[in-house]
């Protein structure tokens, strides 16, 4: 079962749909109460992290989150949603996020004015050949991306990295959340590889 977390800031439909692919239960969620005890969760999310943080602190989402990862309930978090889970951002001011993942979300042009913003596009992620939640995919898979600003990479969370400009964490995971900042529902196949991969996947075990 999947619950795809509605807090006012994500495409919702794509991803319900692109889930459908490999669950007969999916179901969008607007309230905690609404969260089932099995799921597995999704947080999306498109646009800025302030914004995004304050939604989901006006809503509740914050606290039932956290006790999520206290829980090894099984979260994924998309884009806007991955950025979340981190520290602290750097868009437009700072923005104290989640906490779970201990690194920083900046932007491209803090490193080099150079660098086009956003990075939009199909790009390839660095492949680690140990991980279940790669399983299946490999150096010919591509992903599709659209940010302006990244995760920092880290030694403890970063699965999997890409490159625009600059290094940055482009698959992350923290005990049972799980979080990728290119969109799995716009990424076709490897999309729907990764989608599986997650679904299958048992977070108590190393990964």
């Amino acid at each position: 079962m999947i619950d795809i977390i509605n807090f006012g800031v994500g495409n919702l439909r794509s991803i319900e749909n692109a889930f459908h692919d490999v669950s007969d239960s999916v179901q969008i969620c607007s309230h905690v109460n609404q969260i089932r005890e099995s799921s597995r969760i999704v947080l999306p999310g498109v646009g800025a992290f302030g914004p995004g943080i304050a939604k989901l602190r006006e809503q509740g989402w914050d606290v039932a989150l956290n006790n999520f990862y206290k829980e090894d309930r099984p979260v994924l978090g998309i884009c806007l949603g991955f950025q979340l889970f981190h520290r602290l951002s750097f868009e437009n001011g700072e923005h104290l996020g989640l906490q779970i993942f201990d690194s920083k979300v900046r932007g491209f042009n803090e490193f080099s004015e150079d660098i086009s913003v956003p990075n939009i596009g199909w790009r390839k992620v660095s492949i680690d050949a140990t991980s279940r939640l790669l399983k299946g995919i490999d150096e010919f898979d591509a992903f599709y991306f659209l940010h302006s600003y990244y995760c920092e990479v880290s030694a403890v969370t970063t699965i999997s990295t890409s490159h625009h400009g600059v290094k940055f964490a482009s698959i992350g995971r923290r005990g049972s959340f799980v979080g990728v900042q290119f969109h799995p529902e716009k990424s076709s196949k490897s999309g729907l590889k990764f989608i599986s991969n997650f679904m299958n996947w048992d977070s108590e075990e190393h990964d």
